[in-house]
């Protein structure tokens, strides 16, 4: 299966997990804010597909390079429209 793990790139706290799993998502969709140093940063899919786990639940903490989100990589330009 082609899939992307998404992965935290800063420690922080988990605030809002935006995808549900089973969702269509594409690049540039936020799919977990996290609270990191007083910040809300938004950590958004690189690729098209569907959100196939997630990993973390709202108010955890995480570090550097933990597993947020998996996405089953599908489609392209379009997909789900």
């Amino acid at each position: 299966m082609n899939e992307e793990i998404v992965t935290a790139p800063l420690p922080g706290k988990i605030l809002e997990i935006k995808a549900k799993e089973g969702s269509v998502i594409k690049p540039g969709d936020v799919v977990v804010v996290i609270e990191s140093m007083k910040m809300e940063n938004e950590i958004r899919a690189q690729t098209y597909g569907k959100v196939k786990e997630i990993k973390v639940r709202s108010g955890e903490v995480v570090d550097i390079g933990r597993e947020l989100i998996i996405i089953e990589r599908e489609g392209g330009e379009g997909y789900g429209k």
